[in-house]
């Protein structure tokens, strides 16, 4: 009797997710497809082919707000996601094995067994030299199997329709979401609406039809609970964005949008950093505290990604790192953190992969294991059937792709590297470097102006300052006194140095940093008008991996130059801004029940307020030069 009630709820639960799967929708072709035979080389999906997957065909991926404005790409793009959303979770190319790979459910793929004693290790590389070059195999795999997929469907359009297909199915690559990016209108945010909505119409081969949006959520067919190891992820049956811990209700896109939106002055200073500071690999590629060396390099491009996962999944699955991958915005991010490490690569050629000891066991290596440029990035494979390393990786065209802003530099045979340098240096300070007192005066040259209200150049409203609390902007903001930021082509620098546990609460966490007391209310720390940045700890959720601590850095330098601009402060100086922040900035520690968490109950967690001078450009072709970094006090 047990044995036949078990069964029939076996077969209600299955009936109930098939529900859920046809009620939320994927593209009705008309007919069944077939993908058995339409797929290449399954007898070894782990590989990276390089360029040979396109034919040695090189395309730049857009960014995606750019890629909507070509239809044809946009909607293959949007079939290939769909379909792989929906295609047999047993398949190793359907998004469910394909996500599985980073972390959860922990198993074997394209038959690399484990070799690890840690039972909850991915392939994922995090804390590591690995981590962007792991990444970059991870993103390209994908590229392939959507690049496979997007072929596929577009040999299914007829008439005059069906050559352009095919065209744009040749140039399929997979878009990226700069997060850093100034929204160009007043009604625009830094979270593309197209990510946010849960249907979306698409123009396939059978029309254009309404279906569910695979950039929003992934919804499991079967949800399968002992693949997720904490409530409750192993009772959700869609991928969600939430501030609900218990990821009840929709997701919560409108929180998201407001948090990308005040949280981006902090990043573009961060990434600007990354640029003009962070000259060495190792210190660029990864958050492992054990790897510092001084004042001035606590960040890195993982620990700048860290925020963006607890931004945009709350409490949801984006936001730990065991359950990120099955939402799909993971891809759209991981492929933005991929460009910024192309881009890095252009401005600092010569650094790269170094000899250092791993922080973490994943699911092929052990803690303190030797990693290094020749170390295979499992589980991906060459056409030659040799493991990938990153070696393999260092230059993303041996991929068959690029990236806008690197094929506008043209060939690297055409233009010497200091041409090259000097073009992107340029777009660089064009995106990014409005926050930095280094485009002051280029900024106000260009106005003609000694004070007042500059206008904008390059971005088209006032957004980025209206909503982002305490920022300043060399092209919208009131402009403060020359002489009191730049003496002698000289700015002073602020920043303030984080390290601490990774899994000091079990769980990702968020410190947010502001000038007097934040918000009483938790969720409106993100938000708040005295908000100055926010730095991250992306973890595990219930689990605790090892003892491991993280470094990261929030600039403060934006929101001390509108304090100059506003006469309540008269420099950058150390006798200015020291008792300044000594008496008035103020940090939180949200926890995973985003409640306000003791900061003296956080295991290893250390904060110091440090500074430097650097040498300002002279043209935009150039980066700052900082000096050296040093501590000015410790608040923690």
């Amino acid at each position: 009797m047990k044995i036949l009630i078990t069964c029939i709820l076996l077969a209600f639960c299955a009936l109930a997710q098939s529900a859920l799967a046809d009620s939320a929708g994927g593209y009705d072709y008309g007919f069944d497809v077939d993908i058995s035979n339409d797929q290449t080389d399954r007898t070894r999906i782990g590989h990276v082919v390089s360029k040979r997957a396109f034919n040695d065909h090189i395309v730049s991926r857009q960014e995606i707000r750019k890629l909507q404005e070509s239809p044809d790409a946009w909607t293959l793009y949007i079939l290939a996601l769909d379909a792989i959303h929906w295609r047999d979770q047993s398949d190793s190319l359907s998004f469910y094995q394909i996500a599985g790979i980073h972390a959860v459910p922990w198993k074997a793929y394209d038959e690399v067994e484990q070799d690890t004693d840690d039972p909850a290790s991915g392939f994922c590389h995090h804390n590591s030299v690995l981590f962007p070059t792991w990444h970059r195999a991870y993103m390209s795999f994908f590229e392939q199997v959507l690049h496979t997929e997007a072929g596929r469907i577009s040999g299914y359009y007829g008439g005059e329709r069906g050559p352009r297909m095919e065209e744009a199915a040749r140039n399929f690559r997979i878009p990226f979401w700069d997060w850093a990016m100034t929204p160009e209108g007043p009604d625009d945010h830094v979270l593309p609406p197209s990510i946010a909505q849960a249907t979306i119409e698409v123009d396939g081969p059978n029309g254009i039809q309404e279906i569910a949006n695979p950039l929003f959520s992934y919804h499991f067919h079967p949800l399968i609970p002992q693949d997720f190891t904490n409530d409750p992820f192993n009772r959700c049956n869609m991928t969600k964005r939430t501030q609900n811990e218990t990821l009840e209700g929709e997701s919560d896109n409108e929180q998201v949008r407001d948090q990308m939106d005040a949280l981006l002055p902090n990043i573009q200073q961060r990434l600007y950093q990354l640029f003009s500071n962070y000259p060495n690999y190792t210190m660029f590629s990864n958050a492992a505290y054990s790897s510092r060396t001084g004042n001035g390099d606590f960040d890195s491009v993982e620990s700048l990604h860290d925020v963006i996962h607890t931004a945009a999944g709350m409490h949801g699955h984006m936001a730990f790192i065991w359950y990120s991958a099955f939402d799909p915005i993971f891809f759209l991010h991981h492929a933005n953190v991929d460009r910024i490490f192309a881009l890095w690569q252009v401005i600092y050629p010569d650094s790269w992969v170094e000899s250092f000891p791993a922080r973490y066991s994943t699911w092929t290596g052990r803690a303190g294991d030797l990693q290094n440029a020749t170390t295979a990035l499992a589980p991906f494979y060459r056409y030659d059937g040799l493991p990938t390393t990153s070696d393999d990786l260092r230059n993303t065209t041996s991929l068959g792709y690029m990236y806008p802003e690197i094929e506008a530099l043209g060939p690297e045979s055409s233009v010497t590297w200091a041409s090259r340098r000097a073009k992107l240096t340029r777009e660089l300070n064009r995106l990014y470097g409005s926050s930095s007192p280094s485009q002051l005066a280029p900024a106000m040259s260009r106005q003609g102006l000694k004070r007042g209200v500059a206008k904008s150049r390059h971005f088209k409203s006032t957004r980025q300052t209206r909503l982002a609390g305490l920022s300043w902007n060399a092209e919208t903001s009131k402009p403060p006194p020359m002489g009191s930021v730049l003496v002698n082509s000289k700015y002073r620098e602020w920043i303030v140095n984080v390290h601490v546990n990774k899994h000091a609460l079990q769980s990702s966490f968020v410190i947010p940093f502001f000038l007097d007391d934040g918000p009483g209310d938790s969720s409106a720390w993100a938000k708040a008008s005295n908000l100055i940045g926010t730095t991250s700890v992306f973890s595990g959720k219930d689990h605790v991996l090892m003892q491991d601590h993280v470094s990261s850095t929030v600039t403060l330098t934006s929101a001390l130059v509108k304090l100059v601009a506003d006469d309540q402060i008269q420099s950058l100086e150390p006798t200015e801004v020291v008792p300044l922040l000594q008496g008035r900035l103020k940090y939180k520690v949200q926890g995973p029940d985003s409640t306000d968490v003791d900061p003296a109950t956080v295991d290893g967690l250390t904060i110091s307020v440090a500074s430097a001078k650097v040498v300002a450009p002279d043209n935009d072709t150039e980066l700052p030069k900082w000096e050296e970094v040093e501590t000015q006090f410790t608040l923690l």
